[in-house]
């Protein structure tokens, strides 16, 4: 792994799913702490001046709690109707998450792009690692408002299974 191409990892990954809803709708699911917890997080806390808010908003701050106790900590950077931007991976990198309406449903767009202060392995397995979480949270967002499914493992003794 001694000759990562660092151009190449510090490339934006795009992922995209469809969901029957509307963009706002979608969008709400990001925004709204109450409704973060449904689909993505075990526990979901936005912060503006120090002070909790029960929704994002731009210049504030998120800690994101998951049920195995993984905490990531970032800052809002803007909050749209149909669009979200946020730090990620402690303030390491950048998240951006658009709702494009499509047919009778919404394209949601997730681009995610990580600071060239990582190292570059670290840089690769936090790519990695993140494309796989994604892919899961993106289509447990789209089962809960769809089905209202939620696929998430819910028993914090099981370790290393992809939907905790």
């Amino acid at each position: 792994m001694e000759n990562i191409d660092a151009n190449f990892i510090l490339k934006p990954f795009r992922t995209r799913i469809w969901i029957k809803a509307k963009p706002e709708d979608i969008i709400l699911g990001w925004t709204q702490s109450s409704l973060v917890t449904k689909w993505f997080v075990n526990q979901c806390e936005f912060l503006q001046n120090g002070l909790a808010t029960p929704d994002a908003r731009p210049g504030g701050s998120y800690k994101w709690t998951w049920l195995d106790g993984s905490v990531d900590e970032s800052n809002i950077l803007e909050v749209e109707p149909t669009r979200i931007v946020y730090g990620w991976y402690h303030n390491q990198g950048q998240i951006e998450v658009t709702a494009t309406p499509d047919a009778d449903g919404t394209l949601l767009e997730l681009t995610q792009t990580m600071s060239s202060k990582m190292e570059p392995q670290e840089i690769l397995k936090a790519q990695y690692g993140c494309r796989i979480g994604w892919t899961f949270f993106l289509t447990n967002l789209k089962s809960i408002i769809e089905g209202g499914i939620d696929l998430r493992e819910h028993n914090p003794n099981r370790s290393d299974v992809v939907n905790i």
